[in-house]
């Protein structure tokens, strides 16, 4: 029984009920535990995880110095931390450009932590992340009013000991306006406008605008001169000469 040979205080033993002082027997949470029937070995991570039982469980009375083994301080709240590491958790963000007015991101953390980002700038992940883990940022929804795109840059690190703010840049999608002919004689030339874009259309078949459109903006395609030698009236039959574009391509 280990509790006849060691008398121990303030510790953390899992497995071995203590009757010392300030004694805790349960699972540490350590960054990368290791077995211990492998000691000694310098494989594996003691440093604490966010929630470890052993953050502020310490006995200030006998420490013997200002750091800890990575340099930091010892004591970092109003308690010392059990173990060879004072736990250190920092903040990750984001900082969201280009998000469009009253649209909205979900931005994930490590699988987790949704943060919902409805306008731009930097917004914090509600959890902190322990010193030297490491963090995953990734889109969950895309906006959709309008369709937007968010791309993280760099959405993957390593807690170095300072909180971390990851950039995600959001754009609007953009669509196509085409005009599909038919019934238009050869050698005659059809004219139609789209917006403030005009062109001719002298083919059957889908002739499109070059102009690529947002993601929610308006359209309208008009006829601005009919086609003559012969003569020939074209009009509209599909009833979506106007519109709103709305996540995909518009043919009329």
């Amino acid at each position: 029984d280990i509790d006849n040979i060691l008398n121990n205080s303030f510790s953390l033993i899992e497995g071995f009920g203590t009757n010392g002082t300030g004694n805790l027997d349960e699972d540490p949470m350590f960054v990368l535990a290791t077995d211990p029937s492998s000691a000694p070995t310098d494989v594996g991570n003691a440093r604490l995880k966010v929630g470890s039982p052993a953050i502020n469980s310490g006995d200030n009375s006998v420490v013997s110095t200002t750091v800890d083994l990575d340099g930091f301080d010892r004591i970092q709240d109003t308690t010392v931390d059990m173990g060879a590491y004072e736990h250190s958790s920092h903040t990750v963000s984001v900082n969201v450009s280009g998000l469009a007015l009253n649209n909205s991101v979900t931005l994930q953390n490590n699988g987790a932590d949704d943060l919902v980002v409805n306008n731009d700038g930097i917004h914090a992940f509600s959890t902190a992340v322990s010193y030297t883990d490491g963090y995953e940022i990734t889109v969950l929804t895309q906006p959709t009013s309008p369709n937007q795109q968010c791309l993280v840059s760099n959405p993957t690190g390593i807690i170095a000991g300072s909180d971390v703010v990851v950039d995600v840049t959001c754009t609007t999608l953009q669509y196509l306006v085409s005009v599909d002919v038919s019934g238009l004689a050869g050698g005659v030339t059809l004219g139609v406008m789209n917006n403030f874009e005009s062109m001719d259309v002298t083919n059957n078949g889908l002739t499109q605008f070059t102009s690529l459109l947002n993601d929610g903006s308006p359209y309208e395609v008009t006829i601005t001169s009919q086609p003559s030698q012969p003569n020939q009236l074209c009009e509209f039959t599909s009833g979506n000469e106007s519109g709103v574009l709305n996540g995909s391509d518009v043919v009329v």
